[in-house]
C-alpha cells in the first residue's frame, strides 16, 4: 500500500477487506490549491465526494476498497486515512 496511507489506515482497510467491506470513506489531504482539481479526478476514478474544504485541502470521499490504491496514486493527494465510524456504547441502563 503506498506511503499516502497511514499505519492505522493500512490496518483497518486491511480489517474491512477481511470483513467483506466494498466501500470505504477516506479522509484526504491535498497539496495546496488543489483540493477542487483533485476532487474532480476521484470523481473520474469512480469516487463519491461527499464533502470538501478548499481551505485547508480536504476532502471525504467513498470509494470501492479495491479502489484505494488508485485513490493514493493520485499525485496532488498527500495524505490519506480510512474514516471509522465511532463506536458508542449503547446507553440503555
Amino acid at each position: 500500500m503506498p506511503a499516502k496511507l497511514s499505519p492505522h489506515g493500512k490496518d483497518v482497510l486491511a480489517k474491512a477487506q477481511r470483513d467483506g467491506v466494498t466501500n470505504v470513506v477516506l479522509v484526504i489531504s491535498t497539496e495546496a490549491g488543489a483540493t477542487e482539481r483533485t476532487a474532480t479526478t476521484l470523481r473520474e476514478l469512480g469516487a463519491t465526494v461527499e464533502a470538501t474544504d478548499t481551505s485547508i485541502g480536504y476532502l471525504r470521499v467513498s470509494v470501492p476498497v479495491g479502489d484505494v490504491g488508485r485513490v493514493t496514486a493520485v499525485e496532488s493527494v498527500r495524505q490519506v486515512d480510512v474514516d471509522e465510524p465511532i463506536s458508542r456504547p449503547d446507553p440503555t441502563p
